[in-house]
């Protein structure tokens, strides 16, 4: 039995000698025994109980950093903060009730909550803005706990918000041409470029209120970066939605998604590898067709079924090529597109398989691509490119028998709509019956019993909207019919690439565009390509950036700090190259001669009002840089006479009356692209080789002092042009001041024979302004692949904007940011084309130029970032 049961024995002995009250001596003397034998008990136990110990987790949990850090300043109305655990945290203690976001006063901000299990990091993305200027206390409550339970410590930490709103509200704003100059007042920020007109960006997809005609304003719009392809209600007020996108807002969506009648991003996300062209919901199963060759990972070719809560269900029809359309009926999928093969049998363009996933015996045998399918009761009609067997339409029925009924268009066949009796037809067709009637990109054709059997043109019904372009959407609702494309007008009245039909018995047989086409007109700027009607709302996907008729802006505009376009609208007749601001005054350089349809002559000044002020001074060529400073305005571009006087490429006029030109005159040879005031002295940059007759070659400094020199009033070359000259072998485009050192950027590759990558950094101490020499040039040696056209600093970085899509052998796509050693920074947001322009105010980046996306989301030339890379609009 063991020591242990030997030694309980003998405690037994003892126990029994103490109740017969034997001398207390034998009690001491077995006193060790007893001690022993505790002992001996304690040791035996010990190893199971160290086991235990080790295997259970006591250790409480941490927080590692959270994003805002701790004091940070500046930050987004609408931030996500990102707090990262030591280790695998319970996420059901991870809500709004143990972790907090709050002012000192005790108002929350809502947040949608997600924790991640892989990183161990809990996201809460800020869904209603906070408060201006505010603090707001990150609070961790000792009710998070770990796996094993373990309770956090407290934890705070705090972060303030800007002065001024950063985050998007609501659609963003289109601008049509390059934006390529920026000034900032207050939380305004003033634009110029070679704009005409700014729209309501809603790119690729968005949801328009049936009754007003209008982007809804209760559907949350969130950027979408590629085409919407097709769109089905999810039978909940919501939508299914198709094509090439991989992201909406911050979720990754791979080509597949769901959305809420609100616009929320549901949790829905099958993956699929290529784009989705077909979406067909049958019970809760959704079958999906496209060019994919696999969906969450797991083989699927070209079609598959997915449940409604996005897990890939076993039906796996094996196809060989791209499927375009669906449509179910009974216990039947039909599908058509590109394919020869299912399953290895021969199916030409077009199949059907069971719901247990059996190809069925029927094979129409097209000889071209089908794109649209319709079942109806026992009649399955497929529409596309095919001749074969029957000319673009042709109609089988449930057990694949060719019927009579033949249509014949004369062009492609993009989607159709059975109703009861009736198939609405769309494509690119603009003839039915061999030529013989005429029926513009849409029709109504009877699909009754005779007309299968035994067609005529009669067939034919009378409902004939006649659209002038291309249609390639529709949706049906409420005798209604909703249809999308490329076109522009319907019965000789605008409707701009989407429109709504009456398509009730009496519109069907005496079609009139007075009573049947309705006013709904929501004007697409591009094409539509996916429609879906769901509670009051109509979903719609395509090519479009926005609706709506766009807003005239002509070169000049103004945008609030959270990406919202206001109403200053002066109106310049060419394009605007530069922007400078001073005393609630904008001044506006460049190519125009009007403004607001007042003579001014290549520079303007303009009140907050959007009024033209008295100042005018006119300059005989394009102006392309504007500072203001101590009531003088400094003017740099291509001119060679300013107010009707010479003054070759640099003038300086005082801001009073008309603009008075100073006796300022450096007299530079050759163009100037940008230039920065520090204490009294201008820094030049540009295509310049001299300056007053002196060899300057592209970079200069120049005093503008007042007093002791008197450069403004009695401007003389000797003492009024600095000896710095740093000699750069190519264009100077912009320049930038951080603490003593003149950031510039251009296309140069040397500096006084020094390498310098179309970067460089030079000193500016009073030996380098006075007694300059080649040990001024900076040991700071970032490197860009093109043309630097921007450069501006803030928080210790120097930011980058041009035409480069690398910079020291790293991809970074026209934007850039370089530390002050010359590394490159962790800020990391590319565009997808040029940079014009960059502003830096308050940790922000305002970016402008000719991209449309930045970050990888949509920014339609004008761009709000902030100085971590994080994109606000």
């Amino acid at each position: 039995m063991g020591l242990a049961h030997e030694f309980l024995q003998l405690w037994k002995t003892m126990v029994s000698a103490v109740q017969k009250k034997r001398h207390w001596s034998r009690r001491i003397q077995s006193r060790p025994l007893l001690l022993i034998f505790a002992f001996l008990l304690a040791c035996q136990a010990k190893p199971s109980l160290d086991v235990q110990l080790s295997l259970k987790d006591l250790i409480p949990p941490k927080v590692v950093s959270v994003i805002p850090e701790n004091g940070a300043t500046e930050v987004s109305d609408r931030p996500t903060v990102v707090i990262q655990f030591n280790e695998p945290m319970d996420a059901a203690t991870l809500n709004s009730s143990n972790v907090f976001i709050q002012t000192i006063h005790g108002n929350k901000a809502m947040g949608r909550y997600e924790y991640s299990e892989a990183t161990n990091v809990l996201e809460i993305h800020i869904q209603q803005k906070l408060y201006l200027a505010t603090t707001y206390y990150v609070r961790i409550s000792d009710k998070v706990r770990d796996r094993a339970g373990n309770a956090i410590g407290l934890y705070e930490t705090t972060f303030t918000t800007d002065q001024c709103p950063k985050a998007r509200s609501g659609s963003k704003i289109h601008f049509n041409g390059t934006i390529s100059a920026m000034a900032k007042v207050g939380c305004t920020l003033y634009v110029g470029g070679s704009f005409t007109h700014v729209s309501t960006a809603t790119p690729h997809g968005m949801a328009i209120d049936l009754n007003t005609a209008v982007v809804s304003s209760s559907f949350q719009y969130e950027d979408i970066n590629d085409y919407v392809r097709v769109a089905i209600p999810d039978g909940e007020g919501g939508w299914y939605i198709g094509g090439d996108f991989t992201q909406i807002g911050d979720k990754k969506r791979m080509h597949l998604a769901r959305l809420s009648h609100a616009g929320e991003i549901l949790s829905w996300a099958p993956e699929a590898n290529g784009t989705i062209y077909a979406l067909r919901k049958k019970g809760d199963t959704i079958y999906v067709g496209g060019s994919f060759t696999a969906i969450n990972g797991n083989p699927r070719n070209y079609i598959a079924a997915v449940d409604i809560r996005g897990n890939l269900l076993p039906w796996n029809p094996e196809v060989d090529g791209v499927v375009r359309a669906i449509d179910t009926a009974q216990n039947a999928i039909y599908f058509g597109g590109d394919f020869d093969r299912v399953n290895g049998v021969f199916r030409d363009k077009a199949a059907a398989v069971s719901e247990q996933g059996t190809l069925l015996p029927w094979n129409p045998g097209f000889n071209d691509t089908v794109t649209a399918v319709a079942a109806s009761g026992n009649t399955v009609v497929w529409g596309g490119n095919f001749s074969v067997p029957r000319n673009r339409l042709a109609a089988f029925d449930s057990n694949g028998n060719l019927l009579g009924w033949n249509p014949h268009p004369d062009g492609e066949i993009a989607e159709l709509i059975a109703v009861g009796n009736t198939l609405f037809a769309m494509g690119g067709f603009t003839t039915l019956n061999s030529g013989a009637t005429t029926r513009n990109y849409v029709a109504a054709i009877s699909i009754d019993a005779s007309c299968l059997s035994s067609y005529t043109m009669s067939c034919i019904l009378n409902w004939n909207p006649h659209v002038d372009g291309y249609v390639q959407a529709a949706s049906f609702q409420n005798d209604v019919l909703y249809i999308g494309g490329q076109f522009e007008n319907i019965n000789v009245q605008a409707r701009t690439r989407l429109a709504a039909i009456k398509a009730d018995a009496s519109c069907l047989s005496t079609y009139s565009a007075a009573t049947c086409l309705l006013p709904f007109n929501p004007r697409a700027q591009a094409g539509v390509l996916a429609l879906g009607v769901s509670n009051g709302l109509i979903y719609a996907g395509g090519i479009f950036t926005g609706f709506g008729d766009p807003l005239p802006r002509n070169y000049l505009a103004a945008v609030s700090t959270d990406g919202n376009l206001l109403s200053w609208a002066p109106s310049a007749d060419l394009s605007v190259f530069s922007l400078a601001e001073a005393n609630g005054v904008i001044y506006a350089g460049g190519q125009f001669n009007n403004v607001n349809g007042s003579s001014r002559s290549k520079v303007a000044a303009i009140d907050l009002a959007g009024n033209v002020t008295g100042w005018n001074p006119g300059a005989n060529a394009k102006v392309n840089a504007i500072a203001v400073r101590d009531n003088i305005v400094y003017l740099g571009g291509d001119f060679t006479q300013v107010a009707a006087t010479a003054r070759n490429y640099l003038a300086a006029v005082t801001t009073s009356g008309a603009g008075t030109l100073k006796n300022w005159n450096p007299n530079v040879g050759g163009v100037i692209q940008d230039f920065i005031i520090k204490g009294e002295v201008l820094y030049v940059g540009g295509g310049f080789t001299t300056v007053g007759g002196s060899t300057r070659n592209r970079l200069a400094a120049i005093s503008i002092s007042s007093n002791s020199l008197n450069c403004l009033d009695s401007y003389s070359t000797p003492m009024c042009l600095l000896n710095w000259q740093p000699n750069p072998n190519a264009i100077v485009n912009a320049v930038t001041i951080q603490d003593d050192m003149l950031y510039a950027g251009g296309g140069f590759s040397s500096l006084d024979s020094l390498g310098r990558d179309r970067l460089a950094a030079i000193r500016l101490t009073t030996t380098c302004l006075t007694a300059y020499s080649s040990s001024c040039i900076a040991d700071w040696q970032p490197s860009a692949d093109g043309t630097v056209l921007s450069i501006v600093s803030g928080n210790n970085q120097i930011f980058l904007g041009g035409a480069f899509t690398n910079v020291n052998g790293m991809e970074r796509r026209y934007l850039a940011a370089v530390d002050l050693q010359g590394q490159l920074a962790s800020f990391n947001t590319s565009a997808n084309s040029m940079v014009y322009k960059l502003l830096y105010s308050g940790k922000t980046i305002y970016a402008a130029g000719d991209f449309t996306a930045v970050g990888g989301e949509a920014a339609y030339r004008v761009s709000s970032i902030n100085s971590d890379g994080t994109v606000n609009w």
